[in-house]
């Protein structure tokens, strides 16, 4: 930031502040600026920790709050941001205090994007090894996806075809963004009955239909979401909340069943479908984790390479229909 900037800042103001000891940036808040003595106090947004700034040290320090530089730093490896380095600062920190070096990971300079942002988007809880211990209530059950280490989702053993799957920037800035708000601030997606995901994929079929769109064309996308629709209900549970989501899921399983009469009437795996609960930024989630969903096919069975690169181009085109629903939601 330019020293002529640093005096026109006040309390309460938000800027990205470089943290020495991890060497990334940090949305932090300004707490008082002392013009006679030119220093600065600020907060690091997403962690209970304080600093005092020179102006000179400031000056080569901070950034400007503003959406071009959080791209800026999002994407530019070398300021930390990039989305495969994001994940284990963040974690080392939250959970040991320490700072992050880059030997602790053998692959932190990996650029596959596909691979990259696995590691700030791994929702497999197996393997975190962070369900468990951070609600110290739900146990994973065994699944396809679970601890048979035939059958495990490594990237090692995931064909090429199953990781094509690119994902726009604006997904993977919405997934960092809700990574940030859920694990870091502690902050629960409000649960909006009008954005949830069967809604948003019923809106997309519904503009193919005002569109025209041909009769075939219309009824693989209808097939291809309906398939979303469908892993997202069933791996939603296990696959796709974080830990501090798990109370939130269950609450609202007891709300929705409640109305329908009472729980007592229910079956205790009458699950209310998550599709009818979660929106937007759930859905987003999925994706990061599809392509392996879809190469652990029933014993037996296999899916047709063909067949998986034509469903990526249909969710291609649900992509941008979801970045406009971004725009005009928000």
């Amino acid at each position: 930031m330019k020293r002529e900037d640093l005096p026109s800042l006040a309390e309460g103001d938000f800027v990205f502040c470089r943290k020495e000891d991890v060497g990334i940036y940090f949305r932090s808040k300004i707490g008082t600026v002392d013009l006679e003595n030119k220093t600065l106090h600020l907060h690091y947004y997403h962690m209970s920790q304080e600093e005092d700034l020179s102006f000179e040290e400031a000056e080569q320090r901070l950034l400007k709050f503003s959406k071009s530089n959080e791209i800026r730093l999002f994407n530019d490896k070398k300021l930390g941001m990039k989305s495969g380095n994001i994940r284990p600062k963040l974690e080392k920190l939250e959970t040991t205090g320490k700072p992050y070096h880059p030997n602790d990971k053998a692959n932190d300079d990996d650029d596959d994007d596909a691979d990259d942002y696995e590691k700030v988007t791994n929702f497999e809880k197996d393997k975190q090894g962070k369900s468990d211990e951070a609600s110290g209530k739900r146990k994973r059950e065994e699944s396809s996806l679970g601890s048979d280490n035939t059958q495990t989702l490594d990237s090692s053993q995931t064909s090429k075809e199953s990781t094509s799957l690119k994902l726009p920037q604006f997904i993977r800035q919405e997934l960092y963004k809700d990574f940030v708000q859920v694990r870091s601030e502690k902050k629960l997606h409000k649960l909006n009955k009008d954005q949830t995901v069967a809604l948003i994929v019923e809106g997309y079929l519904k503009e193919l239909e005002e569109q025209e769109v041909p009769d075939t064309e219309y009824d693989i996308c209808k097939c291809v979401m309906d398939g979303v629709v469908n892993y997202f209900d069933n791996y939603c549970e296990n696959f796709l909340l974080y830990p501090e989501e798990e109370a939130q899921f269950d609450e609202e399983q007891r709300k929705r069943k409640s109305k329908k009469g009472g729980s007592r009437n229910h079956d205790e795996d009458d699950t209310v479908p998550a599709s009818t609960i979660y929106g937007l930024h759930h859905l987003l989630r999925l994706f990061t984790i599809l392509p392996k969903l879809l190469s652990r096919m029933p014993e037996g069975m296999s899916l047709r390479q063909s067949t998986q690169s034509l469903i990526y181009q249909k969710l291609e085109g649900f992509f941008g229909y979801l970045e406009l629903f971004m725009q005009n939601v928000q």
